[in-house]
């Protein structure tokens, strides 16, 4: 839970700076950059995931906050974290469907952060979907 706070923090910093960028031209243009800049803070804070969770070694399958809490993902079948898999993984399960479909119910979402607590393996539900584990580094 630690590394998902400090990951959000980092996510919500990218989003806001690209965010004030892409608004720039609108302000000076003068004209109505809303769908611009929402587009490409949306895309520049999830693009965050994929970037840090596919380096080489020791640090594959690590964002800067899981880095900080020194754990890591790793597959199932032991291939190294690519940026689709990360993708998928941190936008589409955990972003899309359970933070905001999930989200809207409230249950989905803290049910997944919650199942590692009872789970034998330790896995969130996200996991579970993915064939992924989360492991001390």
């Amino acid at each position: 839970m630690g590394a998902a706070l400090l990951d959000g923090a980092i996510v919500w910093l990218i989003a806001i700076l690209a965010i004030a960028v892409a608004a720039i031209p609108s302000t000076i243009i003068g004209t109505g950059g809303t769908p611009l800049w929402l587009l490409v803070s949306f895309l520049s804070a999830w693009a965050y995931y994929a970037a840090t969770m596919v380096r080489e070694g020791e640090r594959n399958g690590q964002t800067l906050g899981k880095q900080l809490c020194n754990i890591r993902v790793v597959k199932e079948d032991g291939t190294p974290v690519t940026a689709g898999f990360a993708v998928l993984r941190d936008f589409v399960v955990k972003g899309l469907l359970f933070g905001f479909i999930g989200g809207s119910f409230f249950f989905p979402w803290l049910l997944n952060y919650l199942w590692p607590l009872w789970d034998d393996k330790n896995q969130a539900l996200h996991d579970k979907m993915l064939a992924s584990y989360v492991v001390k580094a």
